[in-house]
């Protein structure tokens, strides 16, 4: 993640983008994804730059709210998506079964159908005209376990792009929202760099934009005691 794009976070992003998505849902796809694209947002993959901004907040014991944000190399006349393959995140998720459901996808401030609202397995998506950018907001479920034995309310869960169809270089940039959240793991990077958290909770950053293929993020939770 570059300097500039580091300097440029602070409390205004949590209102830009994170309260986007919460209009996105309460008030539907047409107004929301006008409040959506006239947010302010930091340089970067996603926004400046090809790539992918992914940011993510708690919205359940078991799921993400998560916005992203895509700007292509180059125009596409469909979006290709799918449930995130967590195989990289460790054993603790061997038996999750992602899946996004509330899926929004707004490409130019028209909204793209998505059946039932749910991704729950590869899909392609066809355009009436070529993009260069899109955004998305979805619940990502099954994201979330409870690390057992361990301290009462302590979680693991796991993120990566539902973005899928896109060359292996391109880069995502990752930011969590939230005061549960504690620390964030990049299981793809080096040994040495695999504590990849930079910021102060409730904004936490990656602190190097990831590639693509090796882009998932592993958040350590503090969740409510049940």
């Amino acid at each position: 993640m570059s300097p500039a794009f580091r300097r440029a976070f602070g409390a205004w992003i949590v209102l830009a983008i994170v309260a986007s998505t919460i209009a996105f849902y309460r008030l539907g796809p047409d107004q929301a994804s006008s409040e959506t694209s006239s947010a302010t947002r930091p340089d970067g993959p996603g926004t400046t730059e090809p790539g992918i901004l992914l940011v993510v907040a708690r919205a359940t014991d078991a799921a993400f709210a998560v916005t992203e944000v895509v700007r292509l190399e180059s125009p596409t006349t469909s979006i290709t998506v799918r449930p995130p393959d967590f195989s990289a995140a460790g054993s603790t998720f061997d038996a999750a079964k992602p899946y996004a459901s509330k899926v929004r996808i707004i490409t130019r401030d028209e909204s793209v159908p998505v059946p039932d609202g749910i991704v729950n397995r590869t899909s392609t998506f066809d355009l009436d005209e070529p993009v260069r950018r899109y955004s998305m907001h979805y619940e990502l479920n099954r994201a979330i376990v409870r690390s057992l034995p361990s301290s009462a309310g302590r979680a693991l869960g796991a993120i990566r792009p539902l973005t899928s169809g896109q060359p292996d270089h391109m880069r995502v940039a990752v930011v969590t929202v939230g005061t549960g959240v504690l620390n964030l793991y990049c299981p793809g990077l080096t040994l040495a760099r695999q504590a990849c958290a930079e910021g102060t909770p409730p904004l936490l950053h990656v602190r190097q934009d990831l590639p693509w293929r090796t882009a998932v993020v592993v958040v350590q939770l503090d969740l409510p005691e049940q």
